[in-house]
């Protein structure tokens, strides 16, 4: 299934590196805050499928572009998802920027509770992990996450200096902190 989301993204151009690396680094959330979410396969390939697509849109333009791969998610007979798992894949990538979840969004109230639960949840670890890769030039490596409770601290690996990533991660923690009711703290580690 990985293979023809992979297989879509590239026919829709999208940058390799920085979906990879924010696809990587939301599986380290989802992974690590596994007591917290008791998801499962499943919803972590959803997770994977959401963050590689996320930035698919970009061929429609910069401003709109989360919108725009949502739509696309929405559309494209190459992706192999039912038609649940395909409005949260799109919602997933949807939520990467700007506006939160909200019950009067487009396709979002259309969604069981539990669904919008779940949308929320995932795209809470996209969101953060598109800002942990802010230059678009990998220089966050690995993160290194340790739940503690009421604060999650989140290590980011890295050779060089991240300083843009360290800002954007927490300007993007306003959707992770609400779903999970904590406070993330970033700090760089080498």
């Amino acid at each position: 299934m990985i293979n023809a989301v992979i297989a879509f993204a590239e026919k829709c151009r999208y940058e390799k590196n920085h979906a990879m690396a924010v696809a990587r680094h939301a599986l380290s959330f989802f992974d690590a805050l596994t007591e917290r979410h008791k998801l499962g396969a499943k919803e972590r390939l959803l997770l994977q499928s959401g963050a590689l697509l996320h930035d698919i849109g970009f061929s429609a333009g910069a401003d709109c572009h989360h919108k725009a791969a949502r739509d696309m998610i929405l559309i494209s007979p190459d992706l192999p998802f039912g038609p649940r798992e395909r409005v949260i894949v799109a919602l997933i990538a949807r939520y990467h920027r700007r506006a939160l979840p909200a019950p009067q969004h487009k396709y979002y109230i259309d969604c069981s509770p539990e669904d919008q639960k779940l949308i929320s949840a995932l795209a809470s670890f996209v969101r953060l992990s598109d800002g942990l890769d802010r230059s678009h030039r990998g220089l966050v490596s690995g993160l290194k996450i340790e739940d503690k409770g009421e604060m999650v601290e989140v290590g980011l690996v890295s050779k060089d200096p991240c300083a843009a990533e360290l800002d954007y991660a927490v300007r993007k923690t306003d959707l992770f902190n609400a779903v999970w009711n904590v406070k993330a703290r970033f700090f760089c580690v080498s």
